[in-house]
């Protein structure tokens, strides 16, 4: 059961056309590139991704496939725990166009503050999949590969 698993509020899920637009709409805006999108529509992820080339660096655009939240890392790590980074100027343009940053220190805060709003069950499953999938901070529940 990840954040994507059952059902959802109407008009909660993305869509990855949109994301695909903003990426191009934000690389332009700063002079960057497109370098891949991954929609991953066939693959059971809770993510779709792509990869930019900024100046002289590139970075990765996580995008949520049921929420408009993003987040962004040095690269993707398909089953892996993500390192997740700060881009301010991306994240405001895709912010001017409904995708919603998620902030750093929210990301990466370990679970167990969010588990304790959790009633046992949910806590037990959270738990496990923790132990499964090495999960070690939040953005690894909201941007993972095994919803």
């Amino acid at each position: 059961m990840g954040i994507t698993e059952g059902s959802l509020p109407d008009g909660s899920v993305v869509d990855l056309a949109r994301f695909k637009a903003a990426c191009f709409y934000v690389a332009r805006k700063v002079g960057g590139r497109v370098l891949r999108i991954e929609l991953r529509s066939n693959i059971p992820t809770s993510y779709a991704y792509a990869r930019l080339e900024l100046d002289d660096r590139e970075t990765t655009v996580l995008c949520n496939k049921a929420y408009p939240v993003i987040a962004f890392t040095d690269k993707p790590r398909p089953y892996m725990s993500h390192e997740f980074t700060e881009e301010p100027e991306v994240a405001a343009l895709f912010a001017s166009v409904s995708f919603h940053p998620v902030p750093l220190e929210t990301l990466k805060a370990h679970p167990d503050a969010w588990l304790a709003s959790m009633d046992a069950g949910e806590q037990k499953y959270f738990r496990y999949e923790m132990r499964s999938w090495g999960i070690r901070q939040i953005g690894d529940f909201v941007f993972n590969d095994w919803d």
